[in-house]
């Protein structure tokens, strides 16, 4: 057995020579070396495993299957390690990685989706499961789905395996497998993950164009109403006026938006709303009572739109005093059918719906 230092130093085609070298039982043993260190150095190297495999196509067991364990028995941030390298890298059987994912989401433990005794050990499969890794495995569970309607072709293509064997024939039923897929997309069919927000984060904090902040608002308009349905980006209102988007809800409500950039004041030093501010408030003002004073053309424009509600995003909210503050909020309060919305508000939103979305309480795990 390898000491644990040159274990510790192994890159990926260290590992992938190891696995094709040795035995199953020194793979079983230098995986649960790794599970013992349990850092994330030792988390990269057994992600590592999953795109390994054994001497032979044959090999039982694979070594990417014991991998999968591993990381499972490394607890949370074993999860969260698997996730990421679903994403990022091979994973071999990547469908019956999944199953082993969504078993431990369950609450059903470790299971063997491979339909034969001699791929996992028995003890392997018997071992306790870390406590919060049910509940990771939901959230990374959930992370892949979002990643999936996203366009992340890995995400799809480990799914689309997992729904492809779930419809051939086996020796056991696998249509709660098909079950869970499905349910995952449609959750994720609001499209919100955590790069999104990150990438959103990364962009509030930097001086772009305006446009910039346009283009990503309408990829993402979840983030502008999570109940958005449709987005059309540069309305016209007659000849008069532009909005920057009209968003169709849902429940069939409209809102007109405008938008600024982050760097942009809401007030002056002297605690006055700043020009660029009451201007593009004035401009919501504007769009709204053209749409109130020219319903029946407006309804050709935007189907059944009437008295829209404005949405006005500009400026940062950390960057004001506890006096602006307090101000801005008076000021929203007043505006009843305009929202005034900073990019952190929308940011914090964001990650709020997405935690209430994804950070489900995990089920009972069985003894």
């Amino acid at each position: 057995m390898a000491e644990d230092e040159e274990i510790l130093g192994w890159s990926p085609s260290d590992v992938e020579a190891f696995a094709e070298r040795e035995s199953a039982e020194e793979v079983v043993r230098a995986i649960r070396r790794l599970v013992q260190v349990g850092d994330d150095h030792a988390l990269g190297v057994l992600s590592s495993f999953l795109a390994a495999r054994g001497p032979s196509l044959l090999d039982k067991p694979a070594p990417s299957q014991l991998a999968v364990r591993g990381l499972v028995l490394s607890g949370p941030a074993g999860i969260d390690a698997f996730g990421k390298a679903l994403l990022t890298q091979r994973v071999r059987y990547s469908a019956k990685a999944l199953m082993v994912l969504m078993g431990v989401a369950e609450g059903k433990g470790l299971t063997d989706p491979m339909e034969t005794g001699r791929v996992i050990p028995l003890d392997f499969l018997n071992e306790p499961i870390p406590a919060g890794t049910a509940e990771a495995a939901q959230r990374v569970l959930s992370s892949i789905a979002s990643e999936a309607v996203a366009g992340a072709p890995k995400a799809r293509r480990a799914l689309a395996d997992v729904l492809s064997e779930s419809s051939m024939p086996s020796e056991k039923d696998r249509s709660t497998d098909a079950a869970q897929v499905i349910r995952l997309l449609s959750e994720a069919s609001i499209r919100l993950t955590p790069a999104t927000l990150d990438e959103f984060e990364t962009l509030i904090g930097a001086a772009r164009k305006e446009i910039q902040y346009q283009r990503f608002l309408e990829r993402h308009p979840v983030l502008l109403d999570p109940l958005a349905a449709e987005m059309i980006p540069h309305q016209r209102l007659g000849v008069e006026y532009a909005t920057d988007f009209a968003l169709r809800r849902h429940d069939g409500g409209w809102t007109l938006v405008e938008i600024e950039r982050p760097q942009d004041k809401i007030f002056t030093t002297g605690d006055d709303f700043a020009s660029r501010f009451t201007h593009a408030f004035g401009q919501v003002l504007d769009f709204q009572q053209w749409a109130d004073q020219n319903v029946a053309y407006a309804q050709e424009l935007l189907p059944a739109i009437t008295a829209p509600r404005g949405l006005l995003v500009v400026g940062v909210r950390q960057a004001l005093s506890p006096r602006q503050a307090k101000k801005l909020k008076q000021f929203s309060e007043n505006s009843r059918r305009i929202e005034i919305m900073t990019y952190d508000d929308l940011l914090a939103r964001g990650r709020q719906l997405y935690a209430s979305l994804w950070h489900r309480h995990p089920p009972a795990t069985t003894s």
